[in-house]
């Protein structure tokens, strides 16, 4: 009985080990021929139908999840595109297919990654329109076959001849996920500077943003935008028509950090027509509740004001507060609080 057992475990072995020596064979065979057939179609379906041209240098399958990889991406714009988009190089680009659109017979991607690029980027004049600021931003959306859209460690100069303006990315970090009439993104980037080449100012900051579009609601889930020491946060809703940023109905709370000083400097540097203020320095935190409940009804606010070691041409005033509402037309503000080791002075009805 042993001895039936081996024979049989012995010949299963050999069968095992033939298939699999087979397979390999095969395999090794036809993936390398696989995978230069599918950067060839690459190259010619983008050829064709795309108003650039896609050359990867290397590909790699993947079984879970069913996808590719390319790396060492050249780009290449058609003649119609070349002052707008200049060759670059992606380090990686990877698409998964979704599975749940091929049990429907459809082809879609359910998740596009790309990896590493440093791009320029020269934006046309746009041409003159009547229509919505955002029109048919939902409808391009649903055309494309992709669920989710990632950019990773982008960097770009984006340049705007009719606005005398460039823009400059730094390791740039987007994530988008789009379904039926909804659109979430996230955007995060080291550095932004915004350069006016007209008046020679410039800004600098770092964006942190999160938001959830549909064709009724804008929810910003965050906007954190830093400029060293400063900040300046917003979130909220908004509701209404939003290609055409109508809306009837929202409420937004904004919060500024500021550090005097640096901000101060900035504005006097950057604006020729600015007020001489003089030298000041210290912490200033400004809140707001903008709030609006009807298509006829005006933008409503309430805000508070505070300062810390808040200083005027070497002056402690120190500590500032101060309180007060919009109501459409005009800002009131029923007291200004100031204390500091001089004492305490109080201005009533601003």
């Amino acid at each position: 009985m042993r001895r039936v057992l081996s024979r049989r475990f012995i010949l299963l072995t050999i069968l095992v080990a033939t298939t699999a020596f087979g397979v390999g064979t095969v395999l090794s065979q036809t993936i390398p021929k696989a995978k230069s057939w599918m950067l060839v179609t690459i190259d010619r379906f983008s050829h064709e139908n795309l108003p650039v041209r896609i050359l990867a240098g290397a590909i790699e399958f993947r079984l879970f999840p069913i996808g590719i990889t390319l790396t060492d991406v050249r780009i290449l714009p058609s003649r119609d595109f070349t002052d707008t988009l200049p060759p670059l190089t992606i380090q990686e680009v990877s698409a998964d297919l979704s599975l749940l659109q091929i049990v429907r017979g459809e082809v879609a991607l359910d998740e596009v990654a790309i990896r590493g690029a440093d791009l320029s980027v020269t934006l046309p004049k746009p041409p003159p329109s009547t229509g919505k600021p955002l029109e048919g931003l939902f409808k391009a959306l649903d055309s494309i076959p992709v669920s989710t859209l990632i950019l990773s460690e982008i960097s770009a100069i984006i340049r705007i001849p009719h606005q005398n303006a460039v823009i400059e990315v730094e390791h740039a970090h987007l994530e988008a996920e789009r379904s039926r009439a909804e659109l979430q993104a996230s955007l995060s980037a080291d550095s932004i500077v915004a350069k006016d080449l007209k008046d020679r100012r410039a800004l600098r900051f770092t964006p942190e943003i999160a938001f959830t579009l549909t064709p009724k609601t804008i929810e910003l889930t965050k906007v954190d935008i830093r400029r060293g020491d400063s900040l300046i946060a917003l979130t909220g809703s908004l509701t209404g028509d939003t290609e055409a940023l109508a809306f009837t109905n929202g409420g937004l709370q904004t919060t500024l950090d500021l550090d005097v000083k640096s901000t101060r400097d900035w504005l006097q540097k950057s604006f020729e027509d600015a007020e001489p203020t003089p030298p000041m320095s210290g912490r200033l935190q400004f809140t707001a509740d903008i709030e609006k409940t009807g298509e006829k009804n005006p933008w409503l606010a309430e805000f508070k004001l505070a300062t810390s070691e808040y200083r005027v041409e070497g002056i402690l005033l120190d500590q500032v507060t101060a309180q007060g509402q919009w109501d459409g037309k005009a800002i009131t503000i029923p007291q200004i609080l100031s204390k500091s080791r001089a004492g305490i002075l109080k201005m009533e009805t601003v």
